[in-house]
């Protein structure tokens, strides 16, 4: 904070497609719930960064399906490395975690 002394950094907040659109699945629907607010409270943060004149800058990533353990843990699938073997079945070239932490690289690089 400025009463600190500090006016700058960045804000790197990982959210989701899921937080721009509703989702068909109902397991999925609480999901998306949260990753909605996440939407709303990156806005918010960023217009009071905005209104502040701060040099903070805030940064959304939100990537879409993605190789990961999430999908099988939420479905409650007992095989987990099967079920990230499956994301070729469910999606043609799903995005893997070295993509999503590629963006968080570049992000900070500006």
């Amino acid at each position: 904070t400025r009463e600190r002394g500090v006016d700058d950094g960045h804000i790197i907040i990982m959210n989701s497609i899921s937080g721009h659109r509703t989702s068909a699945d109902p397991q999925s629907a609480m999901y998306s719930v949260t990753k909605h607010a996440v939407t709303c409270i990156s806005e918010c943060v960023r217009r009071e960064l905005r209104e502040k004149k701060s040099a903070i800058k805030l940064t959304a990533i939100s990537p879409g399906f993605a190789r990961t353990q999430f999908r099988g843990r939420m479905k409650k699938i007992k095989d987990i490395e099967q079920s990230m073997k499956d994301y070729d079945k469910i999606i043609k070239d799903p995005l893997e975690a070295e993509d999503i932490s590629s963006a968080v690289v570049f992000a900070l690089s500006t």
